[in-house]
């Protein structure tokens, strides 16, 4: 008796096609075109396998040897970016009892078989949520030296042996930290390509907000962490006031972008700003007001205390006039 052929889906994008077991899901790979992604479903056979068995299913014998194409959907820019996202006609009809418990119990089985493997890996919860926005931090990430490191060492070359001079690093510092935390946010928080995708992992929101914040926070730790280090070389106290404002100006400039975030897609990062000009300022005057009161800690302690007043005031008229007060 011949083996009966897998039905599936195609979802057709420019770059990527995605094939989907119509009976089975989760069982879901991409290729290039359509023989790719055949290819591609049929090599994760054992994987899904497990999953099967983890909901107390058997594969039909000789699953994934034949395919029967059933539907051709067409894709998006989600499809390209590497998630499917079409909606199958033979999905949107009405299920029965039976049915919609097969497929519940399958989906259930298929984040069990997901939550094992990530504990085998030692990968944790907060990895798994932000993994998504690494790449994005990554790709922002990499060109801070450029931004950072030449004026700092231009004003450490210049002004080494001059103590007004060398004040001058800690508000450099201090803005750039506020300025790249602001932008690292808006692509973690905002700039979601696939935020469907990630609103179906079995994590509330707020732990996945959380998390992508700790993911900025982290990065500015590190890549301004050895600018304070050698700063700490020349003068301890201004290494710990530009440590101290370079973390609040970081965590303002997030908390903005928290406060005013809105669903885009990253490619429209060059244009954040037309999206909240309330967003932008704010933020601009929040790297500068932290930036001005680290250099007045250094010179004049009093006159930072009323900037950072100043500068809190505006971060709580923010909030107060924020559409997401959370």
């Amino acid at each position: 008796m011949a083996a009966e052929a897998t039905r599936v889906y195609l979802e057709i994008g420019t770059k990527k096609v995605f094939a989907s077991a119509a009976d089975w899901p989760g069982w879901c790979r991409s290729g290039k075109g359509d023989e790719g992604a055949l290819e591609a479903l049929a090599s994760y056979l054992p994987r899904y396998a497990e999953v099967a068995t983890e909901a107390g299913l058997t594969l039909p014998a000789g699953s994934g040897g034949t395919f029967e194409v059933v539907e051709r959907l067409p894709g998006d820019m989600t499809t390209d970016f590497g998630a499917p996202g079409a909606v199958a006609d033979a999905e949107r009809g009405p299920l029965s009892a039976a049915d919609a418990d097969r497929l519940a119990t399958l989906v259930a089985a298929a984040w069990a078989v997901l939550d094992r493997v990530v504990r085998q890996l030692g990968v944790g919860e907060v990895e798994l949520a932000v993994a998504p926005s690494l790449t994005r931090v990554r790709v922002l990430a990499q060109d801070v030296p450029w931004v950072v490191v030449p004026p700092a060492l231009l004003l450490w070359r210049s002004f080494a042996d001059n103590s007004i001079g060398l004040t001058l690093i800690t508000p450099v510092v201090v803005m750039a930290a506020g300025q790249l935390a602001g932008g690292l946010a808006w692509l973690t928080i905002s700039g979601e390509d696939a935020a469907d995708l990630v609103a179906t992992a079995p994590l509330p929101a707020s732990r996945v907000v959380r998390a992508k914040i700790e993911v900025v926070l982290i990065v500015i730790a590190a890549l301004f962490t050895p600018l304070v280090l050698a700063l700490a070389l020349a003068s301890p106290p201004q290494a710990v006031v530009t440590a101290v404002t370079v973390i609040i100006a970081a965590g303002s400039a997030t908390a903005i972008q928290l406060w005013f975030r809105v669903q885009a897609r990253r490619s429209q990062f060059r244009r954040r700003q037309t999206s909240s000009r309330l967003a932008t300022f704010a933020e601009a005057f929040s790297s500068i007001g932290w930036a001005g009161t680290a250099a007045l800690a250094l010179a004049i302690p009093i006159a930072a205390v009323i900037s950072g007043l100043l500068t809190a005031g505006i971060l709580a008229a923010t909030w107060k006039i924020s559409p997401r007060r959370e």
